[in-house]
């Protein structure tokens, strides 16, 4: 039903609006001001290597002919935010801001017009790439190019797998690098994946489309690194 779709995913939107930035800002506050780059790409190595399992588990279990599959699911990622907040009480305390540094406020935030710019590029990104192979390409994979729901998961794996694989050395290979040269390269190669994905789409069907789509978002998680 209409409402009850709204009401699931306005509590979806409310609960990762609630662990994102309490998530990012715990852990700004926590490492060192010289190495939080490199504390955000173990972060999201370590969180795409949860995707990654996930997927796998998610593909085994998940089958829309069976809606009680993914009842369990739900209540399997619920188990794992109970142990989320069991985790939290073991990590210390952090420092809310450097001794030195005045109360942030969101005007001198609204102020720093190339933070604002790279916000608006940061949504645009998320916007037209990762959400849309994110979020579409499963139902793509499924309806189009009748791919198996384990197959799907496979994919998900590869695509979070390539992320934690590759996070690391990708960090290490940008730094004292210009950032935004990165950011065009990864364009492109999103752009490419894309085209990869619509030929898979259009032209072949199950195994040979599932291991097109794996190659395309395992080069399209590389690019997002």
């Amino acid at each position: 039903e209409p409402w009850h779709a709204f009401g699931l995913n306005l509590l979806a939107g409310a609960g990762s609006g609630a662990f994102w930035p309490s998530q990012s800002t715990l852990l700004s506050s926590l490492a060192p001001r010289a190495r939080r780059h490199a504390a955000f790409a173990q972060q999201r190595m370590t969180m795409n290597l949860g995707i990654a399992l996930g997927g796998l588990v998610a593909g085994a279990i998940a089958r829309t002919d069976d809606p009680s599959t993914f009842t369990l699911l739900f209540l399997l990622n619920s188990a794992t935010f109970l142990v989320f907040v069991a985790v939290l009480q073991l990590v210390p305390a952090p420092r809310h801001r450097e001794a030195h540094q005045e109360p942030g406020r969101y005007a001198h935030v609204l102020r720093n017009r190339v933070f604002i710019s790279y916000i608006v590029l940061n949504v645009i990104f998320i916007g037209a790439g990762i959400a849309v192979m994110a979020e579409l390409l499963p139902p793509f994979a499924k309806n189009t190019a009748d791919v198996s729901e384990p197959a799907i998961g496979v994919i998900w794996f590869v695509f979070a797998g390539a992320i934690a694989v590759g996070q690391l050395p990708v960090m290490k290979l940008v730094e004292g690098r210009r950032r935004m040269r990165g950011l065009a390269l990864m364009g492109v190669i999103w752009a490419g994946t894309f085209l990869a994905v619509l030929v898979g789409g259009a032209w072949l069907t199950g195994t040979q489309a599932a291991l097109l789509f794996g190659v395309a978002v395992g080069v399209f998680a590389l690019g997002e690194c």
